[in-house]
């Protein structure tokens, strides 16, 4: 009887091999969890390898600071590319980058080294003059930090002055005057 419920244990084992080896679904397919058969992948979704899977996977998108150079396809996903002088956030993927420290974001939306004399200290932002000392220099600015100055707490420095990125608003405003400046890729306007 033993011996009996061994080979009926092996030989349904080896049924159920066969029942799903026969239901694997090529790439680009999903395997229908209600009819049991092969289906293609909704848009916008995809599966690269073979299997017994019952759902596909959603298609990445390109994010800040990169480009897509290869749409998603039923069979793979999109891939994307870091835009001229960003870098990716996560090093195996180039869906999301960054402007990093060191670099500013200019106002046409490229991520470019800043010049000497300025700096950035937060990944993207724009580059910003060093200030400057009238008591001297304590410590030089670097590309990712300010001047120090010798006595920091008399020096009278200017705010940083207002930069602008197409179509956003900055407002400046003074005791004596209040000016909004509009920008845009074509033209600026004044008031």
């Amino acid at each position: 009887m033993f011996c009996y419920m061994k080979v009926l244990s092996a030989f349904l084992c080896l049924l159920l091999l066969h029942q799903n080896a026969s239901a694997s679904c090529p790439p680009g397919q999903r395997l229908s969890y209600n009819t049991k058969i092969c289906e293609a992948c909704p848009l916008e979704q995809y599966s690269s390898i073979p299997g017994t899977h019952l759902a596909c996977q959603n298609c990445n998108k390109c994010k800040k600071g990169s480009k897509e150079i290869k749409a998603c396809t039923p069979t793979s996903d999109t891939q994307c590319k870091c835009t001229k002088g960003f870098t990716p956030i996560d090093r195996l993927k180039e869906d999301f980058c960054a402007c990093e420290k060191g670099s500013g974001i200019d106002e046409r939306g490229i991520c470019k080294k800043c010049q000497d004399g300025s700096f950035t200290d937060k990944r993207d932002s724009f580059c910003k003059k060093w200030r400057e000392c009238k008591s001297g220099i304590a410590n030089q600015g670097t590309s990712t930090s300010d001047v120090v100055c010798n006595n920091a707490s008399k020096e009278v420095t200017e705010p940083p002055k207002a930069h602008t990125t197409p179509f956003q608003t900055t407002t400046i405003s003074s005791t004596a005057a209040s000016r909004t400046t509009v920008s845009s890729p074509n033209n600026t306007k004044k008031d």
